[in-house]
């Protein structure tokens, strides 16, 4: 019988010696695991640098043939030599790093000489990237050596135990580069490279311009050839190291003619295919595809039946086409016009033909149909127009095959009649205008209608002409009383032909009287014939020449809500603040230092022996001066501390350094006399903020940002936000008038910085100015902001003043 005890022991033995084995298999597993891990694990490193490397140096090259210069840090930024960039590298990695300076051919043999230069990243957009931005050292950068363009990471890479800096045979050995990687800088330019061939394409979209920029380093024993569709390879020329040339045009290639590069642009499916060979043999090919390149001019065909005449308007009709990229757009500009006399004159005073780059950025636009077709619709004035067509690609006709400019004329028919009319006056008592007419047959009667609301015609006057052929051109007047206030002018016109063919047109007119733009009126008189103003249409102050500025036309419904001006003997302008009496009065809170206290002027005598909202209540508002005040003779000599008579003209030296009380006096002193139809001195402080408030609604136009209390968008600051140089303003030196438009807010010029002007207005013994300084910041002392000085006898070198003027009533 067998001892179990001996049994248990054997079976013992056997289980120690299988997890023994087990053990000793499961090491092994483990060590093959480690070491397949590990070299997966350096693979993988070295792929990525290599790809970092590779993208850098795709990206430097397109830098470098778009801005014949490298990304660095500053503009010029002086090249580094082998030897500085061996003291970035550092001493432990010296030895490494020349040896790949050796395999690049780059290194030279004397540290004093080679060329290299830091990139900066973010010139890449590659702000992104883990290396190159000098986070973990001064050699944390890439940097490229010229003329090879080899990129460098300074820094290196170290897998097990060997340093990489470069895509040289040491690195490329080991891993797998992509030789055909594109890298899209952008929707309008590609950029290919392979083998130090690189070839940068603009415009993906349709072109006329092939945009091409090559950039090849290249050995001695390397060559590089070109072939276009449908043209002969040929050997391009080029030299040993860093080549770079662009070209527009085949033409433009040394070797290449005229008639290739045509040949090319009829090509179908157009290819430029760049090849790289060495001792004969094709190292490298980068196909462009041109398929997008068209140089064709678009067609054009009108039919002179297609010109339409109606009673408000006239239009045009015509067709476009291009077979392949298509017709993008035209542009056109009137060119002639009738006049008042019906002589053909220049639509613009000296234009007679537009060239193409005003019409392609200014000229009116219209887009063509699906089938090419536009129509034009256009004032019945307009006698010639004169167009381009421009199709997808950028190809632009301008002239016809006789090379004559493109253009369309009107009324050109035997039969065509022409009605103009001329004006004269316009008010609730009386219509006056001439009419001009223009047809070959003669005109033999014109009816006449007029409407108050544009819809309800009166009854018809007819004038008999009877005119003859020969006398092709005729101007009849008319007149008519107590028709009220007339909007629009019915006109029709009968030729002296046996078919009495008749043409109509409708006017829109507006109040028209005798008072003449630009001329000084010698009585206070206003558009509408009163000896009163309005809000709406002011008196111009006898003295005083109305003056037509932008959209602020005098006569006109809207004109007063742009700033009417008005203009005295010797060029003084003001500007029209429309006001109500409440809104003259309304209590406005700005953001200020001082307490408004307009209402402090006890020891002011000028306002005290006033009635500052005479006017106001009287006329429907107020003028001010239309700039600063300028100096009497207009330049610096006369800016102290004095009083004198002041200026407001444009183009003058603003007048600085002057006491409250010296510009309070100067103010004064404009317009004195029994014979002046108005009084002048200082804005008080109703007359700003009402100011202010009237600006309000335009402000908002210039910027959804600006506010009354946040003048940097309109205004002259040094934190302005405004297309102007700001802070003009130098102190003690020569500041001139209205000397930028963006500073210009309904007429009125530098309101709001530029200068703190003097008010009126007083707190306790403090003088207020208003408006800021260009100093100062337009968010912090904006257009309402008041402050203050304690000595009104003291000059300050930043604060001028305004004329406000007071029109006298009778």
């Amino acid at each position: 019988m067998m001892n179990n005890k001996n049994l248990d022991n054997k079976k013992s033995g056997i289980s120690l010696i299988v997890l023994i084995i087990t053990i000793g298999v499961m090491l092994i597993l483990l060590s093959i695991i480690i070491v397949s891990v590990s070299n997966v694990s350096s693979n993988a490193k070295l792929s990525a640098f290599a790809s970092d490397l590779s993208t850098v140096e795709d990206l430097t090259s397109a830098y470098f043939m778009q801005n014949n210069s490298f990304p660095t840090k500053t503009e010029n930024e002086n090249a580094l030599n082998q030897g500085e960039i061996l003291s970035k590298v550092g001493t432990e990695n010296e030895t490494a790093f020349i040896e790949e300076l050796q395999l690049n051919s780059d290194l030279n043999d004397l540290d004093e000489l080679g060329e290299f230069y830091i990139i900066d990243l973010t010139k890449l957009d590659v702000s992104s990237s883990k290396k190159g931005l000098e986070e973990n050292g001064e050699n944390d950068v890439y940097a490229v050596s010229y003329p090879s363009m080899n990129i460098y990471y300074l820094k290196g890479e170290k897998v097990k135990r060997n340093m990489y800096f470069s895509l040289s045979s040491k690195l490329t050995k080991k891993v797998k580069i992509d030789q055909d990687m594109t890298y899209s800088s952008d929707n309008t330019t590609t950029v290919q490279s392979i083998d130090g061939l690189t070839v940068k394409k603009i415009n993906k979209g349709w072109t006329n311009t092939l945009g091409i920029y090559v950039q090849a380093n290249l050995a001695s024993d390397e060559e590089l050839y070109l072939q276009p569709t449908g043209v002969t390879k040929k050997k391009l020329n080029t030299v040993e190291g860093n080549n770079q040339f662009n070209f527009n045009d085949l033409a433009e290639v040394v070797g290449f003619t005229a008639e290739e590069s045509t040949t090319f642009k009829n090509a179908s499916n157009k290819k430029l295919i760049f090849t790289k060979n060495k001792n004969n043999v094709e190292i490298g090919k980068i196909e462009v595809d041109m398929s997008n390149y068209e140089t064709v001019l678009p067609l054009y065909t009108i039919d002179a039946s297609n010109v339409k005449y109606f009673d408000e308007y006239n239009t045009v009709s015509f067709n476009v086409t291009d077979s392949l990229s298509g017709i993008k757009e035209v542009r056109y500009e009137y060119l002639t016009k009738f006049d008042e006399f019906g002589s053909i004159v220049s639509y613009y005073s000296g234009i007679t033909e537009y060239e193409n780059a005003y019409l392609q950025s200014k000229g009116k636009r219209a887009i063509p149909d699906k089938n090419g077709n536009i129509k034009l619709k256009v004032d019945k004035e307009i006698q010639g127009i004169q167009l381009i067509i421009i199709d997808k690609a950028g190809n632009i006709l301008r002239t016809n095959n006789q090379d004559q400019i493109l253009t369309i004329g009107l009324y050109n028919g035997p039969s065509d009649i022409y009605i103009g009319l001329n004006l004269v006056e316009n008010t609730d008592k009386k219509y006056s205008a001439n009419y001009l007419l223009l047809n070959n047959n003669g005109i033999s009667e014109i009816r006449i209608q007029t409407s108050n609301d544009g819809k309800n015609y009166s009854e018809v006057k007819t004038i008999n002409v009877n005119s003859t052929s020969s006398e092709t051109k005729k101007i009849v007047s008319d007149i008519q009383e107590n028709l009220g206030k007339i909007k629009t002018v019915k006109v029709k016109a009968y030729d002296n032909s046996e078919s009495k063919k008749n043409y109509t047109r409708i006017f829109k007119v507006g109040e028209k009287n005798t008072l003449d733009i630009g001329k000084i009126t010698n009585q206070t008189l206003t558009y509408n014939l009163k000896t009163e103003g309005t809000y709406y249409n002011p008196v111009i102050p006898a003295g005083f020449a109305p003056i037509n500025e932008g959209d602020a036309i005098w006569g006109t419904a809207d004109g007063w809500s742009y700033g009417l001006v008005i203009r005295d003997e010797i060029g003084n302008e003001f500007v029209w603040i429309p006001s109500t009496e409440s809104e003259y009065a309304k209590d406005y809170s700005f953001q200020n230092n001082y307490s408004a206290a307009s209402s402090n002027t006890s020891e002011d005598s000028f306002l005290s022996n006033l009635d500052e909202t005479l006017d106001v209540k009287k006329y429907g508002g107020f003028y001010i001066g239309r700039y600063e005040a300028t100096t009497p003779d207009g330049t610096e000599s006369t800016r102290t501390n004095t009083s004198a008579i002041p200026t407001c003209q444009k183009g003058k030296t603003v007048w600085t350094n002057i006491s409250q009380i010296n510009s309070k006096a100067s103010a004064e002193s404009m317009y004195t006399g029994e014979n002046s139809s108005v009084q002048s001195g200082l804005l008080t402080g109703k007359a700003w903020d009402r100011t202010c408030h009237w600006i309000e609604d335009y402000i908002k136009t210039i910027n959804p940002n600006s506010t009354l209390n946040d003048s940097r968008y309109y205004g002259n600051y040094n934190d302005s936000q405004t297309p102007a140089n700001t802070g003009t303003y130098e102190q003690n030196e020569k500041q001139l008038s209205g000397a930028n438009d963006n500073w210009k807010i309904k007429n009125i010029y530098d309101l709001a910085g530029n200068t703190w002007e003097w008010t009126y207005e007083s707190f306790l013994s403090y003088r207020i100015c208003r408006g800021g300084g260009c100093y100062n910041s337009g968010s912090s002392y904006p257009v309402s902001y008041r402050d203050g000085y304690a000595d009104p006898s003291g000059g300050v070198e930043t604060t001028g003043f305004r004329v406000r003027l007071y029109i006298k009533t009778t």
